[in-house]
């Protein structure tokens, strides 16, 4: 799969980070985590194991009020006023219900259909967890692997 930033919108800093990534997957050990999908692909191209945590919608939704929420109380939030809250609480509930237009943000996809279609390359290495039993399944596997 050719790498086209451009193509996923994706835009500086990001264009730094990715000139960065052969460099690292040649490291033995190493993990990424975060929503940049289309700019990390070298990642996902070297990875021997891709987790995605599709959380359901009702879950998401309460975590981004309640992280809202704790952040204006500690005043420590990046993010201030409740109208940005809302769109982003808006434009996330657009992307679980695929209702953004089709594409890549700043290598971040649009809608959930966006980043099922990306995964669908990593199919064979790809674990995803949606519950937490998912989550303690995928912790036994890899606390079994590890002491074999």
């Amino acid at each position: 799969m050719a790498l086209d930033l451009e193509a996923k919108g994706v835009r500086p800093p990001f264009e730094a980070l990715a000139a960065e990534l052969p460099g690292l997957v040649q490291n033995e050990t190493w993990i990424s985590d975060g929503a940049y999908m289309a700019w990390a692909q070298p990642l996902f191209d070297s990875a021997d194991l891709v987790i995605w945590m599709d959380i359901p919608w009702h879950i998401a939704s309460l975590r981004i009020v309640i992280r809202h929420l704790k952040a204006e109380i500690a005043r420590n939030n990046r993010f201030p006023g409740w109208r940005r809250l809302y769109r982003f609480w808006r434009w996330s509930n657009r992307y679980y219900n695929n209702g953004n237009s089709p594409g890549f943000y700043y290598g971040v996809p649009n809608n959930r259909d966006d980043a099922v279609q990306w995964l669908e390359a990593y199919r064979s290495k790809l674990d995803i967890c949606r519950t937490n039993a998912d989550q303690m399944r995928l912790f036994e596997r890899l606390t079994d692997r590890r002491e074999a």
